[in-house]
């Protein structure tokens, strides 16, 4: 199956990230015909409270979003690929995908994310938040 076909199936447009983020649980627990009870004793949780992660109800915390995309056979940025976060802007600022690597200290880096970390509304800020301790997590 093509990207754009998984993605399009998995993501609707205009839902919160939360709620895109267990479309993609969901469908990629489906695509492997595995029973969302199996899925949530994998990671070690209630059935209830794995249904709200599919949900969106309830966020999932980075250590099982990271045993559920070793369940679920995908590397943990699967969940986020081309996740549509508010509204898309045509004529929004271009973005340099390299510019972050030009930030030569740490405490420059710091003070860079802390300036664009506030700059966001509260779900791309816990969006960014569990992608870094994804991140944390696989270094540590």
């Amino acid at each position: 199956m093509p990207k754009s076909s998984r993605i399009e199936q998995a993501t609707k447009v205009g839902e919160g990230l939360w709620q895109q983020l267990g479309n993609r649980i969901r469908f990629r627990r489906e695509q492997l015909r595995l029973d969302a009870r199996a899925a949530a004793a994998h990671i070690g949780v209630t059935l209830e409270s794995y249904e709200k992660y599919e949900g969106g109800e309830r966020l999932v915390p980075a250590n099982q979003l990271a045993e559920l995309a070793e369940l679920l056979d995908v590397p943990v940025f699967y969940f986020f690929d081309d996740l549509q976060i508010g509204e898309t802007n045509a004529q929004g600022p271009e973005v340099n995908s390299h510019a972050g690597y030009v930030i030569a200290t740490e405490s420059e880096r710091i003070a860079a994310l802390i300036e664009d970390f506030q700059k966001l509304d509260f779900d791309r800020q816990q969006h960014v938040l569990l992608v870094a301790r994804v991140l944390a997590n696989e270094a540590g």
